[in-house]
């Protein structure tokens, strides 16, 4: 029997490292095609490049058929589905994300998140997985090209792992057009977690900005330390060292379906 064919994407960029743990762990079980973004697009969102020329090279960082895409995880999912691959894949994939996505007032943000939608919508199964991380330890992280330190690869390995177990499930479950998987992986990750379906935390923690001057404004990280937080949300889950899934079914919104 073939193996499945699985179209990779992320929103970290082509080149991060956290995306060849994915890319590489799941050749054992897919024909892998790679279509990402050339350099970091996070926080995009389901953002498509409508007034610009977006530019396709091929890639030869994997052991597969590989494109880098100068534009949105969005832009390279369906350029990828409407040029670039020879039959439709069975799944679409994008991560693992540098940093957990968890909560309403987030994912609509995410551009992990755009890019398995964008693959929802032409009806193939889609899945977002999102690594949490120490915050002190982010840019290093994401300037890491070769090797992680000791702690944070024994976690990304046994992330890589139940992805591989995540998609090959996906396959075997009957598809639903407009829904996404979204799995989220806590840091540190034992081999005894569990995976717990949950549901987006919707406590909206506030403000995102700070003001720097008169006339500027600087994004921060908001504090959840004073906010009541539902106990079967994504975040709770992530809080008590579980795997995240929530099942995001965008098909609730489409008269008719």
């Amino acid at each position: 029997m073939p193996k499945p064919l699985a179209l990779i994407t992320n929103d970290d960029g082509i080149d991060s490292i956290f995306f060849r743990y994915l890319v590489e762990a799941l050749q054992n079980d897919f024909v892998v095609t790679v279509a990402a973004p050339k350099s970091e697009k996070s926080w995009i969102g389901k953002a498509v490049s409508r007034h610009s020329h977006v530019r396709v090279e091929p890639s030869t960082l994997f052991k597969c058929k590989a494109w880098s895409i100068d534009g949105t995880p969005s832009d390279c999912v369906n350029i990828a589905l409407d040029h670039l691959l020879e039959q439709s894949p069975d799944i679409v994939i994008s991560g693992i994300n540098i940093g957990y996505n968890t909560s309403l007032p987030f994912i609509l943000s995410s551009g992990t998140l755009a890019g398995a939608i964008e693959g929802s919508f032409w009806n193939i199964r889609s899945i977002a997985f999102s690594q949490q991380v120490p915050k002190e330890e982010s840019d290093a992280i994401k300037q890491a090209k070769d090797s992680l330190p000791p702690r944070l690869n024994k976690t990304v390995s046994l992330s890589v792992k139940h992805a591989r177990h995540f998609a090959l499930q996906v396959l075997m479950e009957p598809g639903k057009q407009y829904c996404i998987h979204s799995i989220n992986f806590p840091f540190p990750l034992s081999e005894n977690a569990s995976v717990v379906k949950t549901f987006p935390e919707s406590a909206n923690p506030g403000g995102l900005f700070t003001k720097t001057n008169d006339d500027c404004y600087t994004f921060i990280y908001p504090s959840w330390e004073n906010i009541e937080l539902s106990e079967k949300s994504d975040r709770i889950c992530l809080m008590k060292g579980n795997i995240s899934h929530s099942i995001l079914d965008y098909s609730r919104l489409a008269v008719g379906l």
